[in-house]
């Protein structure tokens, strides 16, 4: 397909993508969901319920069935989370932004490309995939998506043939799935085979669109150079702005859109999308940090403030004595991926290189401050407000709730009431 043949992508076609995830967001707005409290994800009963109103809902699955086993939902919950149009809030329920807004208004063309956006430069493929790192998976896409760019549309080749060059596991086939959901793939199946061996009695077809963006998505998007976790999990930096070749003097400076070089398939069609998270957002932020028996601080920091400034003025508001590592779990979740460390720390990126401008936090936002990997004080920390005006010298305590524990009882941990144990990670 050349570039003087114009492409368009409805709700519907050449995937019912779009109107699918809208419709997962328009659930998600009616019923107000509650998440787990051990993983922060959808309930099964919610899975279950969602998946009744998805284009092609798969009778065999039940209220019992595990997330395991909804791999189109899991991509939806994440891609609603990682673009932001949704949070997470205190009471473990998803919040919409004013993001979702700005999201509603695009065309269908617009919505898909900022999902695939989403997808490919934002979502953590490890925690997608359900592994604990992405090191060994993005390059290994990067050779399929190779692989798939020289495959001619309607082609079919089978599981075992990409199995030759790769061996099938789970996260190859759930990574086929999700280009199947964008419309790129179309997979079959053998169903007299299917339960024994479901990797490998697949067969392949590359689709029209797929023959169109693979090439784009193997040179101009190369997912090792457009995936920020992977890239921060491999250099240990924080990543504002994906695809960067060289150092400029602006952060932003060697940027494109992620949807420009596709552009030309779309004639006129294709044309916004919403800013990106990391774009650098000036004012004062209103955090509250809290522990256990109704003990918080308020604290307002400036947007040029780093991570370790807000470390410190934590430690100064509950009178600690800054003697241990420390980390910031940015989805809350204790010992995450999505995690920023203490400058000493063996493994990045560090707090003292992210200023709080960056983070692309917003109201009603809750993340995990951490403290002493041994003791592990965990400190919930939300954002109360963001407000567009200059901030102050230095972070600045403002309000004082409750008394500051001991950080050294001389009582054991067990008996100690102030100390996080596993019981507390459940009311994250």
């Amino acid at each position: 397909m050349t570039a003087d043949k114009i492409l368009r992508i409805t709700e519907t076609n050449p995937t019912t993508l779009v109107k699918d995830f809208d419709a997962f967001v328009n659930y998600i707005q009616e019923n107000n969901p509650s998440l787990v409290r051990r993983d922060h994800f959808l309930t099964k009963k919610t899975l279950h319920q969602i998946e009744q109103v998805m284009s092609n809902p798969d009778p065999e699955n039940t209220p019992e069935i595990s997330r395991f086993f909804y791999p189109y939902l899991s991509l939806f919950y994440y891609l609603a989370l990682k673009s932001s149009l949704f949070i997470k809030t205190d009471k473990l329920k998803l919040q919409k932004t004013e993001r979702l807004t700005i999201y509603e208004h695009l065309t269908p063309n617009e919505k898909y490309f900022f999902l695939l956006e989403t997808f490919w430069v934002d979502t953590f493929w490890g925690e997608l995939l359900r592994r604990r790192s992405s090191l060994s998976i993005i390059p290994k896409v990067q050779e399929i998506i190779k692989y798939l760019t020289r495959i001619p549309p309607g082609k079919v080749f089978s599981m075992k043939e990409l199995g030759r060059a790769w061996r099938i596991s789970w996260d190859t086939y759930c990574f086929l799935q999700y280009l199947e959901s964008f419309g790129l793939i179309q997979i079959t199946f053998d169903r007299e085979t299917e339960e024994q061996q479901p990797y490998y009695e697949g067969s392949v077809t590359v689709t029209e669109l797929g023959k169109t963006f693979f090439p784009i998505l193997y040179s101009e998007r190369n997912i090792i150079r457009w995936n920020i976790p992977y890239i921060q999990e491999r250099t240990g930096k924080f990543i504002i702005f994906p695809g960067l070749r060289k150092k400029r003097k602006r952060k932003n400076a060697g940027y494109e859109p992620f949807f420009k070089p596709f552009q030309k398939f779309f004639k006129g069609e294709l044309e916004k999308t919403l800013p990106r998270n990391r774009e650098y957002r000036k004012g004062i932020f209103t955090f509250k940090v809290s522990l256990r028996g109704g003990c918080s601080r308020t604290i307002a920091a400036s947007s040029e403030h780093t991570l370790e400034d807000l470390h410190e003025a934590i430690q100064e508001a509950f009178d600690f004595d800054r003697d241990h590592l420390y980390a910031f779990f940015m989805d809350g979740l204790p010992w995450s991926q999505d995690h920023i460390y203490a400058p000493q720390n063996t493994e990045g990126p560090f707090s003292d290189r992210v200023c709080i401008g960056n983070l692309g936090i917003l109201p009603g936002q809750r993340f995990l401050y951490l403290f002493d990997f041994g003791d592990e004080w965990h400190f919930k920390t939300e954002v109360l407000e963001i407000c567009d005006k200059p901030g102050p010298p230095s972070p600045v305590i403002t309000e004082r709730k409750g008394k500051s524990p001991e950080q050294y009882p001389d009582t054991d941990y067990e008996d100690d009431e102030n100390y996080e144990n596993d019981a507390d990670y459940e009311e994250l």
